[in-house]
């Protein structure tokens, strides 16, 4: 059997003969210079069995050798003897590392088994999937619950300009509705039993039930007459769009319009339009197409002989 100056002499020729370094061999290994000329010189009390056999193994791998042949020569060299066995049985688990083994500890990073790497790999990979889904799960709810609410809060401002608009109608409009429904139900009670006799007489397919008659009818805006010197609006629908017209401090139109709808009013000089939708309003000036002249809630549209414009600003020009 050869002695361990032998057996580190068999690592050096094999290196020779490859023509590497020291150096060369320290740098593509990653096995500390010092460690590689302990192996060839045969000195492996230095470092421990432990240690110098994982860096014998590792060199022994990089320099093309039997691994397995070469570690049951260096187990078999370094079988400690019966005398030695009895030695070794003091516990050194509290003997400090040796300036050299802390070196090696620190530029030569240990050979980690691919069982135990890949374990580990796995166990980070179980913990760090269901907590990026729990994240993402927390950040899509938190999404949908913005949006909800961003949604609520949008269709509350749109109910409050509607409200402020309709608010601000003339008192003249709202008049003749009091009028209408008073004078109803002052009639009511005396034209019942004239009513309930004439039905009893004569009953033809076309007479209004006592309900119909007492329903309150809802006063329509008429439309102003054009005028000679005044501008004409036509107004279209793409979409379900709510409108007011004013010339002046005049309403001469209120109501929705659907898609595909059309309504034509007449102003002396300018007319103020408000609208909930303003991407879903066609403007047409005196027979000449503008197209859509805002986008959302805009209660400052005049328009004009001239053209239209939004407070000073000017949307078109004819």
């Amino acid at each position: 059997m050869a002695t361990k100056k032998e057996f580190g002499k068999l690592f050096r020729d094999a290196r020779e003969g490859k023509g590497f370094t020291v150096e060369d061999v320290s740098r593509d290994s990653h096995i500390h210079q010092r460690v590689i000329e302990d192996i060839e010189n045969g000195e492996f009390d230095r470092l421990g069995k432990l240690y110098i056999r994982s860096f014998m193994k590792k060199y022994a791998v990089h320099l093309g050798l039997e691994v397995d042949d070469v570690l049951k020569i260096f187990d078999h060299l370094t079988k400690p003897k019966a005398d030695e066995v009895k030695s070794s049985l003091k516990p050194m688990r509290d003997a400090p590392d040796s300036p050299e083994k802390k070196a090696v500890r620190q530029e030569t990073p240990m050979s980690k088994s691919g069982i135990g790497a890949s374990v580990r790999s796995l166990s980070m990979i179980n913990i760090l999937i269901p907590l990026a889904v729990v994240i993402f799960i927390f950040a899509f709810i938190a999404s949908l619950r913005t949006g909800a609410h961003r949604r609520k809060e949008m269709a509350v401002l749109d109910l409050v300009e509607k409200k402020q608009i309709i608010e601000t109608i003339p008192e003249k409009t709202k008049a003749p509705l009091k009028g209408k429904t008073g004078n109803q139900s002052q009639s009511k009670n005396t034209s019942d039993k004239t009513a309930a006799t004439s039905r009893a007489a004569a009953k033809t397919p076309d007479e209004p039930s006592r309900r119909e008659v007492s329903q309150v009818v809802t006063p329509q805006i008429k439309e102003t007459e054009p005028a000679a010197t005044g501008v004409e609006l036509t107004l279209k629908a793409r979409g379900e769009v709510w409108v007011q017209v004013f010339d002046g401090k005049k309403t001469i139109y209120v109501g929705t319009l659907q898609n595909g709808d059309s309504k034509t009013l007449y102003g002396k000089d300018t007319l103020l339009v408000w609208t909930g939708k303003g991407e879903f309003l066609d403007f047409t000036v005196d027979g000449k197409f503008i197209g859509k002249a805002a986008d959302g809630v805009k209660r400052n549209i005049s328009v004009s002989k001239n053209g239209i414009k939004i407070g000073d600003n000017w949307i078109k020009k004819i």
